[in-house]
């Protein structure tokens, strides 16, 4: 975890924000922690999160069903789930109807 003081934070926004897909950063004003600042790679270690990821990663709920199913043994593994997954949605087939859908560019 490292501290950046606000004034450095409004100088250098662009690098404060890259810096923090690595590292927890602690603003502080005056001297005292103000905020914190997590980027978004920082908190799982991947590249490619989307607005549903992080309104699960900060869900209570979210994470006690995740509980309740890994105590109830109706858990599967990752590697089982992408497979049954793959077969269903090849890849580039959308999950809604079935048909390829593009990225957006």
């Amino acid at each position: 975890m490292r501290a950046i003081s606000l004034k450095d934070l409004k100088a250098n926004v662009e690098s404060v924000l890259d810096l923090a897909q690595r590292d927890r950063l602690v603003v502080l004003r005056r001297g005292k922690p103000s905020a914190m600042i997590v980027g978004i790679e920082a908190i799982a270690g991947i590249e490619s999160y989307d607005a549903e990821d992080v309104a699960l990663v900060r869900s209570a709920d979210f994470w006690q069903m995740i509980e309740e199913r890994r105590h109830s043994g109706r858990s599967s593994p990752l590697a089982e789930v992408r497979a049954r997954l793959a077969k269903k949605w090849p890849k580039g087939a959308s999950a809604k109807n079935g048909k390829r859908t593009s990225k957006r560019s």
